[in-house]
């Protein structure tokens, strides 16, 4: 089995190493901007249900900010495993290529 890399392979590898960190930080920064933020709307449609409790109120505010903090609360999870799942990868790709890594 021949286990050396094509220089295709090697530039690729090259590439994902010196590129997964920076990469890796993305991920983590937007999702945690997307936790502030999905907290930050829920927040505000709680504020705007107990300053006017009616039900325009709570289908206008409240239903929408409750669902996008929803979403926002998943695409962080979403998120912040592909950040750890980069991680990782780029982890194992530098020990594999006898390489130290940075992360």
């Amino acid at each position: 089995m021949n286990t050396e890399l094509t220089l295709e392979e090697e530039i690729y590898l090259n590439h994902f190493l010196s590129h997964r960190g920076r990469e890796s930080k993305v991920f983590a920064a937007t999702s945690t901007v997307l936790l502030v933020f999905g907290g930050i709307v829920i927040l505000l449609s709680v504020a705007a249900i107990l300053q006017h409790m009616t039900d325009s109120t709570v289908v206008l505010f409240g239903l929408p900010g409750f669902l996008a903090g929803i979403v926002c609360f998943g695409l962080y999870i979403v998120l912040s495993r592909k950040a750890g799942e980069l991680r990782v990868m780029g982890s194992i790709l530098a020990k594999l290529a006898g390489r130290k890594s940075a992360a």
